[in-house]
């Protein structure tokens, strides 16, 4: 089996009920996909210093049947936008054989290096857009 944890953390709270949406929507879509074990998604909680991260957890029967649903349909359209809202991402893959925890998930994002947004996000790509 083939586990990937995600946590991706926002530039900013406006993007929120986008996001929400389309993860959403997304979760609807993954119940019956064939191949899926096991889907966890999370909110944790946002400080006064901090922006919410919003955490997903799947298990899958192997790497083709992820590739799949991660490459085509709403999923794709999802990555493509995504780095323009957000501020950090992380993302770890590990083969497994038994269907892990959160507790583990967060052992193997600790142990990658994060992905940042573009600079700046949407606001700043929109600034550069309508320039006077």
């Amino acid at each position: 089996m083939l586990a990937i944890a995600t946590s991706i953390t926002l530039s900013s709270r406006l993007w929120e009920p986008l996001f929400a949406f389309v993860s959403t929507v997304i979760y609807l879509l993954m119940q019956r996909k064939p191949g899926l074990r096991q889907l966890l998604l999370r909110r944790r909680a946002a400080s006064m210093s901090t922006q919410a991260a919003y955490e997903t957890l799947t298990v899958w029967d192997d790497a083709p049947t992820m590739l799949k649903f991660r490459n085509t349909g709403l999923h794709a359209w999802a990555m493509r936008i995504t780095p323009l809202l957000l501020r950090e991402a992380r993302t770890a893959r590990w083969k497994c054989d038994t269907v892990p925890e959160w507790p583990e998930a967060e052992q193997h994002l600790a142990q990658t290096e994060p992905f940042y947004g573009e600079t700046g996000g949407l606001f700043a790509r929109l600034k550069q857009v309508f320039k006077p």
